[in-house]
């Protein structure tokens, strides 16, 4: 059932991005999915599709599509792996400077508005989940306080 809606996921998402081209969000929810599809059905070409789609998603909303990045690859690779490095550079950048403010900027986004009503709970314990990982124990505590 899994494997079959990641590529429900990741088919539908291919074809939202020509049929949204002004969302920036759309390609990075389609790089995660065909990473998640590529996960599913241990297929090596399309986890190195969904890497390559994330490397191009995340310049075109750098704090939005960083998570779609952090919300799939760290939990599974090791966590020496580079793609972990790789994640803790973009929590890093997603939680310092412009974005120091993103929960009075874009409430939507970074607190609990919208759509998301515990979406500040649930990004802290994220955060303190990704440096522990990563080996940051510090880091993880900070953010699990």
């Amino acid at each position: 059932m899994a494997k079959r809606e990641a590529a429900s996921a990741s088919a539908a998402l291919d074809a939202a991005v020509p049929l949204l081209p002004d969302d920036a969000r759309i390609p990075g929810f389609r790089a995660a999915a065909t990473y998640v599809n590529g996960v599913a059905h241990r297929d090596a070409g399309l986890v190195a599709a969904g890497l390559t789609q994330l490397d191009a998603a995340v310049p075109l909303d750098p704090l939005f599509n960083s998570f779609d990045f952090i919300g799939v690859v760290p939990a599974v690779v090791a966590p020496g792996d580079p793609l972990m490095v790789r994640a803790l550079e973009l929590v890093d950048a997603g939680l310092g400077p412009p974005n120091v403010d993103c929960v009075q900027t874009m409430p939507e986004i970074c607190g609990n508005a919208g759509m998301a009503p515990h979406n500040t709970e649930g990004a802290l314990l994220l955060f303190g989940d990704l440096y522990a990982k990563g080996g940051r124990l510090s880091d993880a505590e900070r953010w699990y306080g």
